[in-house]
């Protein structure tokens, strides 16, 4: 039996984003169209370094949960996390990384450096928008708590 998705999203502000990083279109746009139809906002970038520069354009209104692919040709999810964590402004930034592999030198690394979780691409689709719904919920209450 397919699980389906829970969780509907918080009213925490107008720029609560979820910022879908994916160097193939195909995927990013799969994943932006599931969680847009939940009613989530959601933004894309289509490498590593689009991302920082999305993210660094406006420290003030970062997205809620970053969406990493880790194999991208340009910067991959785990370089963009270690460019982020040396900028205190993002230290609190939630990121799950979604791989087509697991690396477990690199999983290990990015959790170090404070990603929420590595997701391995291919499973179950309402699983994996259970997880990142879930990770989304857990970084509104951070932001909130944090204010």
């Amino acid at each position: 039996m397919e699980q389906q998705p829970t969780h509907q999203p918080l009213a925490v502000a107008e720029a609560a984003v979820i910022l879908i990083v994916d160097d193939n279109p195909d995927a990013a746009h799969l994943l932006f169209s599931l969680l847009t139809r939940l009613t989530y906002t959601c933004e894309m970038a289509y490498g590593g370094v689009e991302a920082l520069a999305k993210i660094r354009a406006h420290p003030k209104d970062q997205p809620l949960l970053v969406i990493l692919d880790d194999m991208m040709p340009d910067l991959g999810g785990l370089e963009v996390l270690r460019e982020l964590r040396k900028d205190p402004e993002f230290d609190r930034l939630h990121v799950v990384i979604y791989s087509a592999r697991l690396h477990a030198e690199r999983r290990d690394e990015a959790l170090a450096l404070g990603a929420k979780a590595w997701i391995l691409k291919g499973q179950d689709v309402n699983t994996t928008l259970n997880a990142f719904v879930e990770h989304y919920h857990q970084a509104c209450e951070d932001h909130h708590d944090a204010r």
